[in-house]
C-alpha cells in the first residue's frame, strides 16, 4: 500500500476517534514503525487529540524520543509503559511487565478517570498474545473496550496482521470494535 493510501486511511480514521469509536489497525511488521509515526502525527500533532498510550514493546524513554523527533509534544500524552524497565516521570506508569494484566488493568483505568484524554492507543494486542493466552487477552480486551466506550473515549489498538495468534483474535476483537483497518499493503 502506497504511503499516500496509508494517510488517507489515517485521516479518515483520526475522524472516527473524534466521534469516540474503536479501531483495529492492521500493519505489517515493515510498516509497523512508520504507520504508529503517521497515526500519532495526525492524530495527535494534526488533529490535536489528547493521548493515553500504552506501549507493551518500547521503553517510555524511547518513545518520548521518537514522538519528539516528529515533532510530537509528549508532555501533554499519557503513558503506560508495561516493557519492565522504570524511571522517574510524571506522565507514566511503569508496570512490571507486558505479562500482568491485572496493573495494566488499573493503570489504564486511573487515566482514563482523570477525563483529559481523547483517546487510547493501544501499542500493541500482538504483543500482548506473546505473554497471555489468546483466551486471556480476548477477556482483556472486552474489558479494555468496555472500559473505554463506557468513558466516552476513542481507541486504537495496533496488531501485526501476520501474527499467527493475532490472526486468530482480530475476528473476536472485531466484535468489541467499531471497525477494522489495514494498513499492511
Amino acid at each position: 500500500m502506497k504511503e499516500q493510501e496509508i494517510r488517507k486511511k489515517v485521516i479518515e480514521l483520526s475522524k472516527k476517534l473524534k466521534n469516540k469509536e474503536i479501531h483495529v489497525v492492521l500493519s505489517s511488521d515493515t510498516q509497523y514503525n512508520k504507520i504508529n509515526d503517521m497515526l500519532l502525527t495526525i492524530i495527535i500533532k494534526e488533529q490535536k487529540l489528547k493521548c493515553i498510550y500504552v506501549s507493551l514493546n518500547k521503553e517510555y524513554k524511547i518513545l518520548q524520543k521518537r514522538l519528539n523527533s516528529l515533532g510530537i509534544d509528549s508532555s501533554k500524552m499519557y503513558f503506560i509503559d508495561g516493557t519492565g524497565k522504570t524511571v522517574k516521570a510524571d506522565n507514566c506508569t511503569f508496570l512490571s511487565g507486558p505479562h500482568s494484566l491485572t496493573e495494566l488493568s488499573l493503570a489504564i483505568t486511573e487515566a482514563i478517570n482523570t477525563g483529559k484524554f481523547d483517546f487510547l492507543f493501544f501499542d500493541s494486542i500482538s504483543t500482548l498474545l506473546i505473554y497471555n493466552t489468546i483466551k486471556t487477552t480476548e477477556k482483556f480486551s472486552h474489558y479494555m473496550t468496555s472500559k473505554i466506550r463506557d468513558n466516552n473515549l476513542g481507541s486504537i489498538i495496533i496488531s501485526l496482521k501476520k501474527d499467527k495468534e493475532a490472526e486468530k483474535l482480530i475476528p473476536i476483537l472485531s466484535q468489541f470494535c467499531d471497525g477494522c483497518i489495514d494498513v499492511s499493503g
